[in-house]
């Protein structure tokens, strides 16, 4: 099913298939009519596996981003740790006044974070809602797109005078082509199979040399012209007395403009900026106080005796110089990494 559903994006009966006007005008019952090929299923349950997943995060610019700034930041964090063990060990030592505030620090840092650590899965969570919400709506504005159309078809075709008249299946073959263009215009943006300019449906036999050149004086709104169009062959089969007249109403050309414009309006109706700028507010904010957690986190007991305040061996200058050059090179490349 799935190998059927990318053969039908990448060779679609709607661009393969050639429509002719001599076959189009004939009777149903005629022996040399030929009926359009039958186009392949419109969707296919795929799932794709966590590697595939994880590649695509891994490809994603802000997610690349996301993880160098995660990378630096522990970089810094790792050396606000080793200055959080001088303090531990050496700054005020008699005291030990600057040791005791760090603790109560962290003990403050870990209350604030058990109040709040349930604000990002809130806040992914919006997110999502809202991701899959657009997604289903773009796909019942799809259905609708499609609705639209065959109300078209279904109010002329229904509304036939005489279904013999050679004019009368001309201008039906003409409204055809021009609904299957609006169709292909809808979602040329989306589908690079479809043709992407008015030239590219000369070969489907959808629009004529003269249309395209009609059309090229309006590239913002072909789609709209296009749509007078198909409210113009109406008007004239319904006055060269080919339909009757009031079986077409004209809220049903109006209908299609509407929700053709809507599939576009869809791209830019995203979430409000004010979202995402608190967002990234709350967000930065928890993700800094959760980095200075960690390195208060180091329990002084580890790092002198709790009888003498000195360290548990004699390698207490060695292990300063150690961490204090540590501090440094962390700082440097933590820097380093949240510029890029």
């Amino acid at each position: 099913m799935v190998t059927n559903f990318r053969a039908s994006l990448s060779k679609s009966v709607f661009t393969s298939h050639i429509r002719y006007e001599s076959n189009f005008t004939r009777g149903n019952a005629d022996p040399e009519l030929k009926v359009p090929p039958v186009y392949t299923t419109e969707r296919a349950i795929y799932v794709l596996r966590p590697s595939t997943l994880l590649a695509i995060l891994v490809q994603s610019v802000p997610v690349y981003a996301a993880i160098l700034n995660a990378v630096g930041l522990s970089f810094i964090m790792a050396s606000f740790s080793c200055f959080v063990w001088y303090v531990h060990l050496e700054y005020d030592a008699p005291s030990r006044t600057a040791s005791k505030l760090v603790m109560q620090l962290e003990a403050a840092l870990s209350h604030v974070l058990g109040g709040f650590r349930f604000f990002p899965a809130f806040l992914l969570l919006g997110l999502l809602g809202y991701i899959v919400s657009r997604w289903r709506d773009f796909l019942v504005n799809s259905h609708t797109v499609q609705a639209r159309l065959h109300d078209i078809g279904v109010a002329v075709g229904g509304s036939v005078i005489d279904s013999t008249c050679p004019k009368t299946r001309s201008n039906i073959f003409k409204l055809y082509r021009y609904l299957n263009v609006v169709h292909s215009k809808t979602y040329a943006s989306v589908n690079p199979h479809v043709p992407q300019s008015d030239a590219g449906f000369l070969p489907q036999r959808l629009l004529t040399p003269e249309e395209v050149r009609l059309l090229a004086n309006v590239p913002n709104k072909s789609r709209d012209m296009l749509i007078t169009w198909i409210q113009v062959v109406v008007e004239r089969m319904i006055r060269a007395n080919q339909v009757r007249e009031l079986a077409i109403d004209n809220s049903l050309f109006c209908g299609l403009r509407g929700i053709t414009a809507r599939h576009m309006d869809l791209f830019v109706r995203n979430m409000p900026n004010v979202w995402y700028a608190v967002c990234h507010v709350i967000v930065s904010y928890l993700v800094l106080l959760q980095a200075l957690h960690v390195a208060l986190q180091l329990d002084p007991k580890f790092v002198v005796n709790a009888d003498t305040g000195e360290l548990a061996d004699d390698r207490k200058g060695r292990a300063v110089h150690e961490r204090l050059l540590c501090l440094d090179i962390f700082v440097h490349g933590g820097v380093h990494l949240l510029d890029r």
